[in-house]
């Protein structure tokens, strides 16, 4: 991510619709037409996470994510450095559903 890139993330970031849930979940993410890739969400929400991923995922990426108690959840990936990826959930997950993941993980 070019300086202007980063800049722009970071300003981005302070403009998020919801904050962040801290956590360390081992995952996987999968892109389109590869085999599922190992990952662990660092933070999440409704709307979106920051993962460190086991391979360099391109900015605008069309990715899927595994969740607890959920299939597959779809995302774009907003930004990229090195191995991790901040991520929009497409669409949004649902509050209670979005609750349940936690509940999942035993918090």
């Amino acid at each position: 991510m070019a300086s202007q890139g980063l800049a722009r993330h970071l300003f981005e970031v302070e403009k998020r619709r919801a904050s962040r849930d801290e956590v360390f979940l081992r995952t996987s993410i999968r892109l389109a037409g590869s085999p599922e890739i190992p990952a662990e969400i660092i933070n999440i929400s409704r709307f979106g996470f920051m993962a460190r991923t086991a391979a360099i995922v391109a900015q605008e990426a069309v990715i899927e994510i595994r969740l607890p108690g959920h299939e597959m959840c779809k995302a774009r990936v907003a930004w990229s450095l090195g191995n991790r990826i901040g991520a929009e959930f497409r669409p949004p997950i649902d509050a209670e559903e979005y609750r349940l993941i936690f509940e999942e993980l035993g918090d």
